[in-house]
């Protein structure tokens, strides 16, 4: 086995036994600041009043629809 090898084993061992360690991600989530929602709540009274459809569309992957769901390629045939 050479150095680097061995390094590299290593780095990989500690690496693993960190981000299997419990709570390792969790711990870094805090509540939001004061500021962070006063900004959230003045960009969302910004927003057009349409309801919540498109946030419910978005939450499930919904992303758009198109009037012409027919996707042509360079010439001019269908591709998917």
């Amino acid at each position: 086995m050479t150095i680097a090898k061995g390094c590299a084993g290593a780095a990989l061992a500690v690496l693993a036994a960190w981000t299997a360690a419990p709570g390792a991600a969790q711990d870094s989530a805090r509540p939001a600041s004061d500021a962070t929602r006063t900004a959230q709540a003045a960009a969302a009274a910004q927003l057009p009043d349409e309801g919540t459809r498109d946030g419910d569309f978005a939450t499930r992957g919904l992303l758009a629809t198109r009037t012409d769901p027919v996707i042509t390629g360079a010439g001019g045939k269908p591709v998917w």
